[in-house]
């Protein structure tokens, strides 16, 4: 930056931020010597090592970069409740969602939901039948985006308008399902509960947490994770906070044999 001077101001900025001349020689020092060079007093040269650090500090305003504003997410999830009933003929998901606007005239909250595949066969669904809402709105179209993904979009009884809460219950009917349930939000999410319920007779071998991992590692059975203990009903509760986007919440169990 001090190159980019003109020679004269040059001249003083290198004596002022002691480029030039011993490496311990106070500030006061530094401009008196250079003031014996220029044939100036003191107070002159001090004058102008003012003018010489206000202009670089011009030009460093002038080069940083302009800050990077991220885009902020329509929505944010305040609170994420999931019922997660495995002990029936057929599985049930019940999904309580509290959400806050971040913007003006929020009139459709866009999710979606991804089913994985069970032994390479793919259980999907929906959207013909898979998603039911219970309440706080309706669902208004329903788009398969990938083999085991479905993106809809929720239009809520009234409009939200930035810093407006709604809250909505979704129950999702499956077959089956891999043996793993998590949450990956798109937007952040301030706290997420989960509680699944087992069959009886028939409990997991094991159960464990998965606590923000990467998507495509959820499903992998073979990381060492923290053990979550079944009840006596053979329920597992389990909470997680500030969720970030694009990481995996939840559980994983290991199936009975037979």
């Amino acid at each position: 930056m001090v190159e980019r001077l003109p020679p004269a101001q040059r001249d003083i900025a290198r004596a002022t931020f002691g480029f030039d001349g011993p490496a311990d020689a106070k500030y006061i020092a530094r401009l008196a010597t250079h003031s014996k060079v220029i044939e100036r007093d003191v107070r002159t040269t001090q004058r102008r090592a003012d003018e010489v650090v206000d202009r670089i500090a011009e030009l460093l305003s002038v080069d940083r970069p302009a800050p990077v504003r991220r885009e902020e997410p329509p929505w944010h999830t305040v609170s994420l409740s999931v019922q997660l009933v495995l002990g029936q003929p057929e599985i049930e998901v019940f999904e309580t969602r509290r959400i806050r606007s971040h913007q003006f005239g929020l009139a459709e909250i866009d999710h979606s939901m991804t089913v994985n595949p069970v032994d390479g066969v793919h259980p999907m669904v929906l959207p013909e039948h898979g998603i039911d809402v219970v309440s706080g709105g309706e669902v208004q179209s329903t788009t398969r985006i990938a083999r085991n993904r479905v993106a809809f979009r929720l239009r809520p009884p009234r409009v939200l308008d930035t810093d407006d809460e709604h809250e909505f219950t979704l129950r999702m009917r499956l077959e089956r399902m891999s043996p793993f349930y998590v949450c990956t939000p798109v937007y952040p999410c301030a706290h997420f509960d989960l509680q699944a319920r087992f069959r009886r007779g028939r409990p997991p071998v094991r159960v464990w947490r998965i606590d923000g991992e990467f998507s495509m590692e959820a499903d992998d059975p073979t990381p060492a994770r923290p053990l979550l203990e079944l009840d006596s009903t053979n329920e597992v509760h389990t909470a997680f906070d500030d969720l970030e986007p694009a990481k995996s919440y939840g559980i994983g169990w290991l199936p009975a044999v037979g």
